[in-house]
């Protein structure tokens, strides 16, 4: 559609929606931290927005479509709602299988900023910080870096390398107040973890390369999630392999395994997880079969090691407990796949 106004012509795209909805072949999902709003990213490179909202007679959930964004051809493979220091969630970025990362505006779905960064991708996140009073997003993929751009201008403020048995990043999440300073813990695709601690956001094009602090070999292979919760004190990571799922103590970064659990015959294998709050954690699987855990993760605080489970305390935990965990496992939902 061409719109002539005093010598300025302008391409307009328009999208209607009709009796059929059109072709939208899901690749990937991100949901809103307020859990009012989701996204879905197509094969196509369509990124569609979506509602969540309560229908007053029925008081039941509906799922509305609310807008159409149209980018590259290629097809999605990562969204994230991008959540600045003061909590707004009107911006989502999205990334494509041809490194084209996109910034939208949630509000109208206009194309904000993009820039293309090289290289097989799979994630983005966001990394909202209010102690800079900024936010980051970072892109990682099949590479040992990982993309550190800045969440307004898609500017590429530091690249984040690893000097120990670098690999392809497959997971990350956040983690505060190691060190007094933000950090970022990512897994590698031979279950390797790594530790970078981010400087101020003024400080980031000083030092355009940062290396990893800590780096640990865990033990797994091809991990599918990583997620973590921190109650203040302790932080707890959950990492959610095929064939069992885990639990760490990752307060400080130093990733102790507090608990292990193999997957049950009933279950064809795990697929992601992720906490509910720091006493409870989700699993599910692609047969659409959620479970819900009780962690039962108890912390000690002696001058030997202030902070995490000891080996004492570790011993000394009682059976009862490690019983008590198991038959608070129930499965939540199970649908057809």
């Amino acid at each position: 559609l061409f719109l002539c106004m005093a010598f300025i012509q302008m391409s307009v795209p328009l999208v209607f929606w009709g009796q059929r909805p059109p072709s939208h072949e899901i690749t990937c999902f991100c949901r809103s931290e307020e859990k009012k709003a989701f996204a879905t990213g197509s094969s196509s490179g369509q990124v569609c927005l979506w509602d969540i909202c309560v229908e007053r007679k029925t008081e039941s959930l509906k799922v509305r479509p609310r807008c159409m964004l149209f980018g590259g051809g290629c097809a999605i493979c990562s969204l994230c709602f991008v959540r600045n220091w003061t909590g707004d969630t009107h911006k989502i970025a999205s990334l494509s299988e041809d490194g084209l990362v996109t910034l939208w505006d949630g509000k109208d779905g206009a194309c904000l900023k993009y820039t293309r960064i090289a290289g097989k991708h799979s994630g983005l996140q966001c990394l909202p910080r209010s102690r800079h009073q900024d936010s980051l997003i970072i892109c990682y993929g099949q590479y040992s870096n990982v993309f550190i751009l800045d969440s307004n201008t898609l500017e590429t403020l530091c690249v984040l390398k690893a000097c120990y048995h670098p690999n392809w990043i497959t997971q990350t999440c956040f983690l505060s107040n190691v060190e007094r300073r933000d950090a970022l813990l990512a897994l590698t695709v031979d279950g390797v973890a790594k530790l970078w601690l981010l400087p101020p956001r003024s400080e980031m094009k000083d030092s355009e390369e940062i290396y990893e602090e800590k780096s640990k070999t865990l033990g797994i292979s091809t991990p599918l999630s990583l997620a973590s919760c921190s109650n203040g004190l302790h932080t707890t990571a959950l990492i959610v392999c095929r064939e069992s799922w885990q639990v760490f103590d990752a307060t400080g970064g130093r990733m102790k395994l507090l608990m292990i659990h193999a997957c049950e015959a009933s279950v064809a294998g795990w697929s992601r997880g992720d906490f509910l709050d720091c006493k409870t954690v989700v699993l599910w699987t692609k047969a659409s079969v959620c479970v819900r855990v009780c962690v039962c993760v108890c912390y000690c605080v002696c001058r030997r090691t202030p902070g995490h489970l000891c080996t004492s305390c570790l011993h000394g935990a009682s059976l009862a407990c490690k019983r008590m965990m198991l038959e608070k496992t129930r499965t939540v939902s199970q649908v057809d796949s």
